[in-house]
């Protein structure tokens, strides 16, 4: 049965497949919709001299209404376009080019208005959206609220207004306080922000909320960061503090905090969140390894980081699991949900305010200064750089990496693995590979 001129015949179509549709008076062209590998695209057809022409019209859009402002179009203004073109087409093949020179020439001008009427703040809105599910997301959501509350008419900038010095008022308040690292990420949110846009804009799968605004450079492609530096914190804890650290964790009252943080710590300082994320499926029970969904960076999708489990984090694991009906490894509603990232930095820094008034550390550390100093003290152990890029999952973005190295580099973080049980005294070997 042939497809019928609707939504629901058009979205039948197989690639190569094309539906044509009769208008008005015959001989001076029709409506056609082909399915082409990005979707489907209206066409007019007519035929000049003997020879078959065609006029592209734009691709179509399913849910698109009449005037909605959308980009693509609907069965109705494709039928629209047709019938002022089949009127023109009785003029002759010139009237058509003709035509098509004032359209292309009326389109860019609603593009240049509509970018025109596009603001900061809804590239920003939009390009915040595009991270849901991605571990930036919630910092990055956290600072657009905070430029709404400090600097408004920021937002309401013209994306074609925008420029280093329009920006100034969303830098004010953090320069007067010192911020030197939230300037810095404010300003890669806001680069990246455009950078996601000229993307869209190019692709023609492009996220729609980012490729209706129409941004068509990158203005602060150019921009210089800030003087003053990063602020990047060096803060490393002995190995004395570390090991009252990792035997203090155990006074911690909640004992799935306890258990998390060694964890954390054990398994060569990962990320809070990916290893909240972790659930019972991320466990190879055979060969004691654990895997972690690594999303940072400009991955598309998350990355498997698989982990040799040492003796007693398995131990600590089962415990953390003993009584748990739903499927997270750590969690303080019996596995349903996973435990909040700030339940974890708030027993650390409980942990670190006692061992600070006792002085066993030189002062409290941050949740933070964990994994920097594992870094730090593997390496005085003798550990490479690569096995310690491997083990944290970081600085693994290069082409080598991502394309060609597919070593699985799990007997080198076993051996870091145990290098860090031996520098916290415990001495169990690993099980399993």
């Amino acid at each position: 049965m042939r497809n019928s001129f609707t939504k629901t015949g058009l979205a039948k179509l197989a690639t190569g497949q094309s539906l044509s549709l009769a208008q008005g008076e015959r001989g001076h062209g029709r409506l056609v919709a082909e399915r082409i590998a990005t979707g489907v695209r209206f066409v007019f057809r007519y035929t000049h001299e003997g020879k078959r022409r065609e006029v592209a019209l734009g691709s179509f859009n399913p849910t698109k209404r009449t005037g909605d402002g959308t980009t693509g179009l609907s069965i109705t203004e494709a039928q629209a376009k047709a019938t002022e073109l089949m009127a023109v087409h009785r003029a002759g093949d010139t009237a058509i080019k003709q035509a098509m020179i004032e359209r292309a020439q009326d389109h860019a001008t609603a593009v240049s208005a509509r970018r025109q009427r596009a603001t900061l703040g809804q590239l920003l809105e939009a390009y915040t959206g595009s991270l849901l599910g991605r571990e930036s997301h919630k910092a990055v959501l956290a600072d657009l609220e905070r430029i709404r509350r400090e600097a408004p008419q920021v937002l309401a900038l013209s994306i074609d207004k925008v420029t280093p010095e329009t920006l100034g008022p969303a830098f004010a308040r953090l320069a007067l306080e010192g911020k030197a690292t939230a300037i810095r990420k404010r300003r890669a949110n806001i680069r990246a922000a455009f950078s996601a846009g000229l993307a869209a804009s190019q692709n023609p799968h492009g996220l729609m909320a980012l490729k209706v605004l129409g941004v068509r450079s990158h203005p602060l492609r150019d921009w210089t960061p800030p003087r003053g530096g990063s602020n990047a914190r060096d803060d490393a804890l002995s190995v004395a503090e570390l090991k009252a650290y990792y035997a203090a964790l155990d006074t911690l009252p909640n004992r799935q905090t306890a258990l998390f943080l060694k964890a954390q710590l054990r398994l060569g300082g990962q990320r809070y969140l990916q290893l909240l994320r972790a659930t019972r499926h991320d466990l190879d029970a055979e060969n004691r390894l654990l895997r972690l969904w690594d999303g940072k960076g400009r991955r598309d999708k998350a990355r498997a980081h698989w982990l040799p489990v040492p003796a007693d984090v398995w131990q600590a694991i089962s415990e953390a699991t003993r009584h748990h009906e739903g499927p997270y490894l750590f969690s303080h509603d019996y596995g349903a949900t996973p435990a909040s990232e700030s339940s974890m930095t708030a027993g650390v820094r409980t942990v670190m305010a006692a061992l600070a008034t006792s002085g066993q550390v030189r002062k409290p550390y941050l949740p933070s200064d964990i994994r920097r100093t594992v870094e730090t003290l593997l390496a005085g152990a003798g550990v490479s750089n690569e096995t310690r890029a491997q083990l944290q999952s970081h600085g693994l973005g290069g082409v080598q990496t991502r394309h060609y190295n597919r070593h699985d580099y799990l007997p080198e973080k076993g051996e870091a693995l145990d290098a860090l049980g031996r520098l916290l005294g415990l001495s169990k070997p690993r099980k399993g590979r």
